[in-house]
């Protein structure tokens, strides 16, 4: 018989059955604590609580979560991300500048940090990332 994790079990409950009698704002941290009580790592961990099951590189994904998500992120206690490596968009660079006090040409910063990007192997870039290069791009 397989064991189906709790956190898929209960977002199921309430997606396909309407069922709310669960407050599932704390799975994401339930999961963490009982992956890290298991020894197992995040590699056993699936569904709405993973690190970067609300992680997106497209800006619809994050202006209109809505439209890509059966259940927001906030509901399970995980948070939406930006993760990005080079398919950087001015409409994607502006909102991971929005509200952050950095005030770039996006225009001129987006090829600026593709380049940059391609020239580094293309790590990944998250929305802190993307304001700390747009800081180097000013000073350049």
């Amino acid at each position: 018989m397989a064991a189906t994790p709790l956190a898929e079990l209960l977002t199921s409950l309430r997606v396909i059955h309407g069922d709310t009698r669960f407050d599932l704002s704390h799975l994401t941290e339930l999961s963490k604590v009982a992956l890290k009580g298991a020894g197992l790592g995040e590699a056993f961990q699936s569904g709405p609580t993973t690190p970067h099951s609300f992680a997106y590189e497209l800006p619809g994904q994050l202006t209109h979560p809505e439209a890509y998500e059966t259940l927001p992120a906030e509901l399970v206690g995980n948070s939406r991300e930006l993760l990005v490596r080079t398919r950087l968009t001015p409409a994607l660079v502006k909102w991971a500048l929005t509200d952050s006090g950095v005030f770039a040409d996006v225009e001129a910063f987006t090829p600026w940090l593709i380049n940059r990007q391609e020239s580094n192997g293309a790590p990944l870039l998250d929305r802190d990332a993307i304001r700390k290069a747009a800081i180097e791009f000013q000073a350049s």
